[in-house]
């Protein structure tokens, strides 16, 4: 019984720090001077940052994602859905 509610401890602390993320994700400031780009070696291809990217900007090429730096606006979104920490920040001038 103990493990059971540990699990369940578990799984509703996820769902809360889920639902927080999702709210700072939803009032994202675009940053002009932040751009993101993948690892390639490090993406999976399991395609979290396409559906959380508001831009369309993020398309996989050969099974690994690719973000159209023209079309990218910097929210950071792709970045948080990223659980292999494929995504990584870029200035803008590169």
């Amino acid at each position: 019984m103990k493990t059971k509610m540990k699990f369940l401890k578990s799984i509703i602390f996820a769902v809360i720090i889920s639902a927080t993320s999702i709210a700072i994700l939803d009032s994202c400031e675009v940053l002009d001077d932040v751009l993101y780009a993948v690892n390639e070696p490090k993406c999976t291809g399991c395609k979290k940052c396409l559906s959380v990217c508001p831009q369309d900007a993020i398309s996989i090429v050969n099974g690994k994602a690719v973000i159209n730096k023209e079309e990218c606006i910097g929210c950071g979104r792709c970045l948080s859905a990223c659980y292999e920490k494929a995504i990584y920040a870029i200035p803008d001038s590169e």
